[in-house]
């Protein structure tokens, strides 16, 4: 398997996250949004007992039988991952933390940024990507940015509140309602682009499903609280 494929089928794992944002919007609708952050947090509780069979030696028959499962499982893994905690768990983590700390705005924007932008980059860089760019490409970073860029740009333009906990709905409905060229906060949807695959191009050692939606949601929200 060529190496674009191997990272094809590896993002393509990124995509399922989205059955995450699918649910908490789910279970938000019909109950409220503090209560859909703690069913994302029993995910995660879930997904720390899916990593803890899954790296250590079987201790029963239960788990020798999940750790069969597992393995077919190892193809969507980098080496490293396959002895250490997986990006989707990351992932989950930096939802979790997004959702729970963030405007709802900002946090749907980066968690489609760690997704999207961290999946074009990778995949155009694999593909195109001939000009080193510190432990990247030039071609795969620029990918990535202009994608961040577009994500910004489409749940960041408008008004919304500081600290509001809004719906998916309500975000939808601005995004196809609200044209206000006045409102497209210009500076905030280059911030949050730029952190994103900042955070995406200079952390090595820690997982990028991780550092791109916490990164850039704190820095992208600090500057919405003091300027806008």
């Amino acid at each position: 398997m060529s190496s674009l494929d191997f990272e094809i089928k590896r993002k393509s794992v990124h995509l399922v996250s989205l059955t995450y944002l699918f649910l908490f919007t789910f279970v938000e609708f019909y109950f409220n949004y503090k209560i859909a952050i703690y069913f994302l947090t029993f995910l995660l509780i879930i997904h720390f007992f899916y990593e803890e069979i899954r790296l250590r030696k079987a201790r029963n028959f239960f788990e020798k039988y999940f750790k069969k499962y597992t393995t077919k499982l190892n193809q969507f893994h980098r080496l490293h991952e396959q002895n250490s905690m997986s990006g989707s768990f990351y992932m989950l983590l930096g939802i979790v933390i997004s959702l729970s700390i963030f405007n709802y705005n900002i946090a749907i924007a980066v968690i489609l940024m760690a997704i999207f932008g961290d999946l074009f980059a990778a995949l155009v860089g694999k593909k195109f990507g001939k000009t080193k760019f510190l432990s990247k490409t030039l071609e795969g970073t620029t990918a990535g940015f202009l994608v961040n860029l577009i994500i910004a740009f489409i749940f960041l333009r408008g008004s919304f509140e500081i600290f509001g906990n809004s719906t998916l709905w309500n975000v939808l409905n601005n995004i196809f309602t609200n044209f206000n060229l006045l409102e497209l906060n210009l500076y905030l949807i280059f911030a949050a682009a730029f952190f994103a695959s900042f955070a995406e191009l200079y952390f090595e050692n820690i997982d990028d499903n991780l550092s791109i939606p916490v990164f850039s949601g704190f820095f992208t929200f600090l500057i919405f609280i003091i300027f806008f």
